[in-house]
């Protein structure tokens, strides 16, 4: 049995149906430091967090991809200040019945890629579509 998941991106209609999400990780930066008197071993203090970017995959749909827009959007309108259509993104893990068990909130997020799988006349393939975004942090919650 697969995961049941949601996720929503504010400013975008309805909740986006996806196959797969990749890439919600957060990485903790560390610089070593050396101590004159002690030798047995260094220390390692954090210094910035680094998050990556995430991957969300779907199946191509006849209807307009509101995905497609806001990637066209952000490539191409100039870069003035405050231009730059970010969005708050939501993924939301379900448990068999619907009901959440853990929700993800990504802040600031923005296209940086945007795909269609290769469309290929010799195969009887689904086409996905298939966009990256880049964001500013995503916190965790566990549903209660």
């Amino acid at each position: 049995m697969g995961f049941h998941f949601s996720v929503e991106v504010d400013g975008l209609s309805g909740k986006g149906r996806f196959q797969e999400v990749s890439g919600l990780e957060v990485q903790v930066e560390t610089e070593t430091i050396k101590e004159g008197g002690v030798t047995d071993y260094d220390f390692r203090i954090p210094t910035r967090t680094k998050y990556g970017n995430i991957t969300l995959k779907r199946g191509v749909f006849a209807d307009n991809s509101d995905l497609a827009d806001w990637a066209q959007d952000v490539a191409w309108t100039p870069r003035s200040a405050g231009s730059l259509k970010k969005r708050d993104v939501t993924i939301t893990l379900l448990n068999h019945d619907g009901d959440p068990i853990m929700i993800w909130t990504v802040y600031d997020a923005f296209p940086t890629k945007y795909a269609i799988t290769p469309l290929n006349s010799m195969e009887n393939s689904i086409a996905y579509e298939t966009i990256e975004l880049c964001y500013r942090e995503f916190f965790a919650y566990r549903s209660n």
